[in-house]
């Protein structure tokens, strides 16, 4: 009898003990589930300040880059720069102005991120890397969640400056009061030319021989009448091809870029103009492309027939008329590029400091001026460039240790 009251109280010992493990042990499970959700948690945060400091440094660089280009987009010269950074600015071109300019970062906080510019590769000056660090919407310190980096570079919208103040992409026929100079040599010493065409040039057209001073700037160049005719590489090239021989992109991208112009039903040379707000008159824009195309009726002209100034040395114009232009006062002054995509037969009077370049034909005895500027060009060629991605460059830094 006393031994079964011994096993009886061993059982009811075993089974308390049994239960204190089972308690201890579903304590610690669930210290341990709470600990698990808590680094989950953890990780899930950081994973998210991560991922929103990636974002916030992604849309940085692509605000960034966006923004350097505004002079291109918007044919607009972005405000100066705060600090030393001149040696950012090109040909109008300036990188966004800084609210905080210091020579170790030249830093600008904007939103939730904040950028950095270098330009330190002797071999390739116009190279200018961006630094972004982006930052989580509860980031309170000032250390970033994000670091990325992207080289970027000045890609001009010519793929050719134009060697000649007159090009046609098929006969070149001048003469009367038309007055050519070209003071410039190519660069690899060629005598200057007054004309490039895929057809023949006549310089006495209307029986009178056109003005042509072809000798160069130093005098020690003469090249006589200066053309340079019949180039069948040129004839043969399709219109489209003509004009992607001097630009860098198709006529339907650069149109998307330009001040655009309907002229459907005829327009003037004041079109082309705007009053800036001290009230001056300036142009559209940088790119201005006039459009006459008028479907189901008559095409319009694009009439320059007033003493209009378009363009300037420093700011040239690039004008591309999808159409006909014509050009008739004697003060009417246009410098840059003057592209149309017809003929050009012009029996008026005016000024072109730069190239006239037609798809078609060019004929012209009248009172026009058509001096080649070869830094006029070379502006034109900086001004409409536009900074892209360098492939290769982009780099992810990712979270800032410091």
């Amino acid at each position: 009898m006393n031994n079964l009251k011994f096993i009886n109280n061993q059982a009811g010992g075993t089974t308390i003990l049994m239960s204190l493990v089972l308690v201890i042990t579903m304590g610690l499970m669930t210290v341990y589930s709470a600990q698990v959700t808590m680094t989950e948690q953890k990780i899930s945060a950081n994973q998210y300040r991560t991922k929103q400091g990636f974002e916030s440094a992604q849309a940085g660089l692509d605000a960034i880059i966006g923004r350097l280009n505004v002079a291109f987009v918007n044919n607009a010269t972005v405000d100066g720069v705060a600090g030393d950074l001149s040696s950012f600015t090109r040909a109008g071109i300036l990188l966004p102005t800084l609210s905080k300019s210091d020579s170790a970062s030249n830093s600008q906080t904007i939103g939730s991120y904040t950028a950095k510019f270098e330009k330190n590769n002797p071999l390739y000056p116009d190279i200018v890397n961006i630094t972004v660090s982006g930052f989580s919407g509860d980031n309170q310190s000032n250390s970033p969640n994000q670091i990325i980096r992207q080289s970027v570079a000045p890609m001009s919208l010519m793929a050719y400056k134009p060697p000649t103040p007159l090009i046609a992409h098929g006969k070149i026929d001048i003469g009367g009061k038309i007055s050519i100079v070209n003071k410039t040599n190519s660069p690899t010493g060629d005598l200057p030319k007054a004309s490039w065409s895929g057809g023949n040039t006549k310089t006495n057209f209307g029986g009178v021989i056109a003005n042509i001073d072809v000798t160069s700037e130093d005098g020690t160049l003469d090249g006589g009448t200066g053309v340079y005719e019949r180039d069948e590489e040129l004839k043969n090239l399709s219109n489209n091809e003509f004009f992607e021989n001097f630009f860098t992109e198709n006529k339907q991208r650069i149109k998307t870029k330009a001040k655009f112009v309907d002229c459907s039903t005829g327009c003037s040379g004041n079109d082309l103009i705007k009053t800036d707000s001290d009230g001056n008159e300036v142009p559209l824009g940088q790119i201005i492309w006039v459009d006459t195309d008028n479907p189901g009726g008559t095409p319009g002209i694009l009439k320059i027939n007033t003493a209009i100034t378009l363009g300037s040395a420093s700011l040239p114009v690039l004008l591309i008329v999808n159409g006909k232009i014509e050009i008739d006062h004697r003060n009417a002054r246009l410098t840059g590029i003057v592209y149309t995509s017809e003929d050009f037969t012009n029996s008026g009077k005016g000024n072109i400091v730069g190239s006239l370049i037609s798809e078609g034909n060019i004929s012209t005895d009248g009172d026009l001026s058509l001096t080649y500027d070869n830094e006029t060009l070379t502006a034109l060629e900086s001004n409409t460039s536009r900074y892209i991605r360098i492939a290769g460059t982009w780099k992810d830094f990712g979270i800032d240790s410091n």
